[in-house]
């Protein structure tokens, strides 16, 4: 089943990245799954395995933020009209910026700035508030997703990553899924660090939720295949 897609697949191993983990399934069920290639090259080659952790970047937004934004609107303690400055102060450019807005890519925020040149990671918000607002379009923005990320955070009470714990990873007994994992447990390697010379491992790559110590509502969740199916 499926042998011209794994083909495609399995022939990339090694060329176009050094490991991959696939599932294909329909509705509920899941007809066949693997993981194959290196988790790691350097100093020595680390198979690839099912517990093997990887780095979800943009995935983030929707099996994280999304995720907790549904789930604080099934509780009411959120509407997708709600404006951002009901929880935000000195929300500057975008007083009228709609949760809806964030969570759609339509808020006018930018795709993404290099908030990880701030001074302190406490200027993260302000810094994205007060820039110069875009077409209100569709425009793809790790940025709306980082301010969204903050609300959830002032709405629950408590940091992004336990708000994913308890309303999300837990209820769906997804065990193996996580900001900042442990780094004795198998990771897949992620891009070089230039200033280090050593491939991130269990370190998220995208430079700005690697500024916010690993968690952000843009990037930072780790997670297997099994738990991602």
């Amino acid at each position: 089943m499926f042998e011209k897609t794994k083909g495609l697949i399995s022939g990339g191993v090694g060329k176009l990245y050094p490991s991959v983990a696939y599932a294909f399934g329909v509705n509920d069920t899941v007809l066949e799954s693997d993981v194959l290639g290196n988790r790691a090259k350097n100093p020595a080659p680390l198979p690839a395995t099912r517990d093997t952790l990887f780095d979800l970047a943009s995935l983030t937004k929707i099996v994280c933020t999304t995720m907790i934004a549904l789930k604080f609107i099934e509780q009411g303690r959120l509407n997708l009209t709600d404006k951002i400055s009901k929880f935000l102060d000195n929300c500057s450019n975008f007083q009228d910026c709609e949760i809806r807005e964030l969570l759609t890519h339509s808020s006018g925020l930018s795709a993404w700035e290099p908030l990880f040149k701030l001074e302190s990671p406490d200027e993260v918000l302000s810094e994205i508030l007060k820039s110069e607002p875009q077409q209100k379009q569709a425009n793809y923005s790790c940025m709306g997703y980082i301010v969204l990320g903050k609300i959830l955070e002032k709405i629950g009470g408590e940091s992004l990553d336990k708000l994913a714990e308890n309303e999300v990873f837990k209820p769906l007994k997804m065990n193996d899924t996580m900001f900042n994992p442990d780094k004795s447990r198998p990771i897949a390697s992620c891009e070089k660090d230039e200033q280090t010379g050593e491939y991130l491992t269990g370190i998220v790559h995208d430079e700005n939720a690697r500024y916010l110590s690993g968690v952000a509502g843009n990037a930072g969740v780790f997670s297997t295949l099994d738990d991602m199916i």
